[in-house]
């Protein structure tokens, strides 16, 4: 548990379960939360954000790494702060939602 009564929440992937993370972390009082899923891209909000940007470039005709690259710029200064917003504010019912599922696919 963190000072405020927060969990610090992780994925787990090997670089963060290896033993000398695992070690540093309880040293530092750092608390997991023992139900989150192992596997959830789902929650992972940068993922989210990808999956907005690749409906937005869909359908633009990208057949030259400079357009790509324009296009992926382009995208991602086009997000808005109500759009990132709107990912955090649905974070809860995303945990919910991939919990039960047990760590499964979810409508996110």
């Amino acid at each position: 548990m963190l000072a405020d009564g927060g969990s610090y929440i992780q994925d787990n992937a090997s670089v963060h379960t290896a033993r000398v993370v695992d070690d540093w972390m309880t040293e530092q009082g750092f608390g997991r939360d023992a139900n989150f899923p192992p596997c959830s891209p789902d929650l992972n909000l940068i993922e989210n954000v990808f999956g907005i940007m690749v409906e937005c470039m869909s359908s633009e005709k990208l057949d030259t790494i400079p357009k790509l690259v324009q296009a992926i710029k382009d995208t991602w200064n086009s997000l808005t702060r109500s759009d990132i917003l709107n990912l955090y504010s649905s974070w809860r019912h995303r945990l919910d939602a991939v919990r039960a599922a047990e760590g499964g696919p979810t409508r996110y």
